[in-house]
């Protein structure tokens, strides 16, 4: 009898512990998927179906020369010409005035090492051009004002963690009657616009950080697996074009969250991912 009794105790705590692991697996897969949720579209959010229509020209539709760069007012109006949408990226000058362009410094796009954007005015940054051409570096009104909704605006809000970016850029935006969406890889950045203008639709740009050993490998599984939507809770997704297929990606499709893929850059990319997307970012491309 006393075998018995062991026996069925055994088997009872066996039960028990079972019972609490699937719990907690429940409990676990529960609070991802509640964490992945995407932003709501109340009332208030303005309309974006627009986004999804026609492609969308990655900074412009440029040549990456001198004639034709990235974020200049030539490419703008190639991209116009067009018909596409236009992806842009800002970033916050010293006296607190917004530029567009994509780099933190002026390396790459001007040519002059250790040069950074935080750290000129406006009247110095525009001193400079853009690959040694002509074109110069917009500033976000004097950009807003060109464009005048002859297409509409992925705005990318380049990293900000104390919010001068986002601070300065708001009114700017608000004041324009055009088309625009904003998007971030910061997902603090959107946490910014959802406090501040939630009538402005959100987007999360986002990759596979798993390689990068700089971060923390719980904020690498994270954001890579879109569970810090939480934080922002974006209306639609901007991810690099591999993981297209992603499984939360699937899911958050079919939660009725958008998808963009990025950067498509020939035809190759283009023929796999345009099935499993609502649109792309192109460049090097006649879409």
């Amino acid at each position: 009898m006393l075998a018995i009794y062991i026996e069925n105790q055994t088997i009872e705590i066996l039960l028990i512990v079972f019972g609490v692991c699937i719990g907690f697996v429940l409990l676990l897969f529960l609070s991802l998927f509640l964490m992945l949720l995407p932003g709501r579209k109340s009332k208030k959010l303005k309309k974006f179906d627009w986004l999804f229509e026609k492609p969308i020209a990655h900074r412009g539709y440029h040549l990456g020369n001198k004639e034709v760069p990235e974020n200049s007012k030539i490419a703008f109006q190639r991209a116009i010409d067009k018909g596409y949408h236009i992806e842009i990226d800002l970033n916050v000058t010293k006296d607190n005035k917004v530029v567009v362009i994509h780099d933190g410094t002026l390396d790459r796009m001007c040519g002059v090492k250790n040069v950074v954007i935080n750290d000129l005015t406006l009247k110095e940054v525009k001193q400079y051009r853009l690959m040694d051409g002509e074109q110069q570096i917009m500033e976000l009104q004097e950009f807003l004002d060109f464009v005048d909704d002859r297409v509409g605006l992925l705005i990318e809000i380049k990293d900000s963690y104390n919010g001068k970016l986002e601070a300065a850029a708001l009114p700017i935006l608000r004041a324009y009657k055009g088309r625009y969406v904003i998007q971030a890889f910061s997902p603090f950045s959107l946490k910014w616009f959802k406090k501040n203008a939630p009538e402005i639709p959100r987007g999360q740009l986002c990759f596979n950080y798993m390689s990068n050993k700089k971060m923390k490998w719980h904020r690498r599984f994270l954001y890579t697996n879109l569970f810090s939507n939480f934080i922002g809770r974006p209306h639609f997704t901007s991810y690099c074009w591999p993981g297209a297929e992603q499984y939360t990606n699937r899911v958050l499709r079919k939660l009725g969250a958008k998808l963009l893929v990025w950067t498509v850059t020939n035809q190759e990319i283009y023929d796999k991912v345009k099935d499993h997307c609502d649109n792309v970012i192109f460049e090097n491309l006649d879409l």
